[in-house]
């Protein structure tokens, strides 16, 4: 395996430490998590199962003594610090490892962070929602609290005492009776060798003991980021590498009907033109299929795609106009639709018109345009069922794309693990990197050619043929009481959902969908109406950043604004007025 950190970069390369396999089953059990919370590898998922030892700058070698899943410790007291989850400028590869570091009475100075691959051992890897810190913030700080227990024994063991006579402190655990203390790296070997204590014994820290939660600390990627040496995906270089771009149908459901590539080949360092397979509808997260240019360098690549002459089969979506769209669903959403959530009777009431208000709001398609591309490199071997993908790319979903790579090239469930996925750090991501079109795009052609392949999309690919956050409309209506709230509350949405991608007659949202900011409107009126129109899909919808609560934020936060100013109260008062009683 070429490692894609191996770019003479002092730090980065430091994190290519392989920790010494432990027992899943037993870690597991005595740590008392479960398959719904954490599970994970056998051995470190994130570090080269080839590599055994982390070279020093010496170029000696020096072992590396798994605590558990999550810690390892080098003789002079290095810690690694694997992350799971995805970074993408939010910077969880720093606070995650924070959390263990802490209740590990780690020395921050001391602390290295190795990036977790896709691995379904692991649990959910998605990362998305703001989610991390809250749903592993107290499995992370028993996976630490429990690698310091085991080196508090390790002292006690040596000591001959009991371990409450022992405390860790700094990267040190002292000896309380007679004031000497062993370093981590001292200790590492030994504790390696102790089973992990019971979750139940497990002594977590108070608040107030805390050193690094809570506390500001360097992000651990900051030098690189700043001085260019980071690795993006964008980044990757392997020896013999060829750099793909792709011409990708106009419209959603384009196909080609013939191409011509003469003059694409011309240009210098185009060394192939491929045409990817057809995708039928619905297209999900996959690839829209095209045209590739082949190419030694990117520039000759992209080139080359500019002089492609290629014939469409185009689509019913080529008359989609976003101008009369805006038209149909402003229309559209001004009438009666399906009603979501009701409360009372909003249509026999006779409004008072001075009292009412009624706003449209509209918002148009918005993309991502993370500041990196999609970008990802794929190095296909073999075929069948012997096939070997190894994937380098950033991605917010790992064990998505994993997946979706090994139903690409036929293999089973149980074979995921043929298909290594090795993330990197993301230039941005907002939801756009939760889809694996551009990583299917690389593997496709990797396994056509069998050689490694980096993908890489221009900024006219990405603002073109990308996931957009939907177009959408929202109507609202209100009547003003004589306390300056509301008793009456209209309020529909129309917009081609995201779940048009796995069934294009899909043309209401979800539940899910609707539970973003729309049917969990929490005004205290006593007749409410909450309703949904039809709105036909056209493009690939998807995640983006607060997802509906974009347009369904707007909405409501603008609407109630506009009452504030019908009331003559304040925006803020407004807000209590809708909201009622605390309940």
């Amino acid at each position: 395996m070429f490692d894609y950190l191996a770019k003479n970069k002092t730090s980065n390369a430091e994190q290519n430490v392989a920790i010494e396999n432990v027992s899943r089953r037993t870690f597991l059990k005595q740590l008392g998590l479960g398959t719904t919370s954490l599970v994970l590898a056998t051995s470190l998922p994130g570090l080269s199962p080839m590599l055994a030892q982390a070279a020093d700058s010496a170029g000696k070698s020096k072992a590396n003594f798994a605590l558990n899943f999550f810690v390892g410790i080098d003789r002079d007291g290095k810690t690694s610090i694997v992350c799971h989850r995805s970074e993408m400028g939010q910077g969880i590869r720093t606070s995650m490892p924070q959390i263990v570091a802490d209740e590990l009475e780690a020395d921050w100075s001391q602390v290295y962070v190795v990036q977790g691959k896709a691995d379904k051992r692991y649990g959910p890897q998605g990362t998305a929602g703001s989610a991390s810190i809250r749903q592993h913030y107290m499995k992370m700080r028993k996976v630490g609290a429990a690698a310091r227990q085991m080196l508090e024994q390790a002292a006690a063991d040596i000591w001959q005492t009991d371990r409450a006579n022992v405390s860790a402190d700094s990267h040190f655990v002292i000896n309380k009776l007679t004031g000497k203390k062993l370093s981590y790296g001292e200790l590492a070997e030994a504790a390696s060798k102790l089973t992990p204590p019971d979750n139940k014994s497990v002594k977590l820290k108070t608040n107030a003991e805390f050193k690094l939660i809570g506390k500001e600390v360097k992000l651990f990627d900051q030098d690189d980021i700043i001085a260019g040496k980071a690795v993006y995906a964008q980044d990757i270089q392997l020896p013999g590498m060829l750099i793909a771009s792709i011409q990708r149908p106009p419209v959603v459901g384009s196909t080609v009907v013939s191409f011509d590539d003469t003059e694409a080949r011309k240009v210098n360092g185009v060394v192939d033109v491929i045409q990817l397979k057809p995708r039928p509808l619905p297209v999900g997260v996959w690839p829209l299929s095209g045209v590739a240019v082949i190419a030694t360098n990117t520039w000759a690549a992209h080139e080359g795609k500019k002089r492609l002459k290629i014939q469409w089969q185009q689509s019913a979506h080529a008359v989609h106009d976003t101008t009369s769209y805006k038209k149909a669903l402003m229309t559209t959403v001004n009438n009666p639709g399906q009603v979501e959530r009701k409360k009372g009777d909003v249509y026999q009431h006779n409004y008072n018109s001075d009292n009412t208000l009624e706003a449209t709001y509209f918002m148009p398609y918005q993309n991502h345009s993370p500041m990196e591309t999609p970008a990802a490199t794929a190095w296909v071997k073999g075929t069948g069922t012997d096939t070997k993908c190894t994937i380098w790319a950033g991605t917010q979903n790992p064990q998505w794309a994993q997946g979706m790579v090994a139903e690409e090239l036929g293999l089973t469930k149980e074979q995921h693990d043929q298909v290594e996925l090795n993330l990197t750090l993301m230039g941005g991501a907002f939801g756009r990197k939760s889809k694996a079109d551009f990583i299917i795009e690389a593997v496709e052609l990797s396994s056509k050619l069998q050689k490694p392949i980096k993908v890489v999309w221009s900024r006219e690919d990405d603002i073109q043929h990308g996931f957009y956050h939907s177009i959408s409309a929202n109507y609202m209506k209100a009547e003003l009481n004589d306390k300056q709230s509301a008793d009456y509350w209209i309020q529909r949405v129309a917009y081609p959902p995201i779940g048009w991608l796995w069934n294009d007659k899909a043309n209401r949202p979800s539940a899910g969908d609707l539970s973003v900011g729309f049917g969990d409107t929490p005004f205290a009126v006593n007749h409410m109406s909450l309703e949904t129109q039809e709105a036909e899909g056209h493009v690939r919808t998807g995640w983006v950043r607060a997802v509906a609560c974009l347009n369904n934020g707007f909405a409501l936060g603008s609407f109630v604004d506009e009452l504030a100013v019908k009331a003559g109260i304040s925006t803020q008062q407004m807000w209590l007025n809708l909201l009622g009683n605390n309940r």
